[in-house]
């Protein structure tokens, strides 16, 4: 086929596609999905900031710098209950009061940073570790309302609660944070 044979539209086409793209558009193309790309992998890290900073904790300062000096809004407390480890726990009938239990718990906070005063749940069980009472404890429950939100790192915490006693077939307890 000779080209007086092409059709005019395939031939237009194919003149356009012989002729060098400018660059200062593929340049401007190349920084608009560069920007979206950007503006994309920060909703990520947004969304997922619990994740990040429980894997790099020193991120947090670096963006608390950079905040100081951008006035970006306050990142919320980092929260990553793993990190709080039992030093003691008791739980134990009060003798002077029947059909009370004492539960008494020390617990600190092992991570490298501030984190909010955790839930603490306690989960009775029987002989089989069937559940027989389970109950979170607000931080207002067991702490005085003086005291700070945050937890600073290897601070103590002490817990002290009178509880019902559920009976003779509460054996077995497991303590858990939130």
């Amino acid at each position: 086929m000779t080209r007086s044979e092409v059709p005019e539209v395939l031939t237009e086409d194919l003149a356009a596609l012989a002729q060098p793209q400018r660059p200062a558009r593929t340049g401007f193309w190349f920084l608009v999905a560069l920007a979206g790309m950007l503006a994309l992998a920060a909703q990520a890290a947004w969304v997922h900031r619990e994740a990040l900073l429980a894997r790099w904790p020193r991120i947090e300062a670096a963006i608390a710098a950079f905040c100081s000096r951008h006035a970006c809004p306050p990142l919320p407390p980092h929260r990553a209950p793993a990190y709080f480890q039992v030093e003691s726990r008791r739980l134990l009938a009060d003798p002077r009061r029947p059909g009370v239990l004492r539960f008494d718990l020390v617990f600190r906070n092992a991570a490298p940073w501030p984190q909010p005063t955790p839930w603490v749940g306690l989960f009775l069980s029987d002989l089989s570790g069937n559940p027989v009472a389970a109950r979170w404890f607000a931080p207002g429950e067991y702490q005085p309302p003086r005291l700070p939100d945050l937890v600073m790192p290897g601070e103590v915490v002490a817990v002290h609660l009178r509880l019902v006693d559920p009976g003779p077939q509460g054996v077995s307890y497991e303590i858990r944070f939130r």
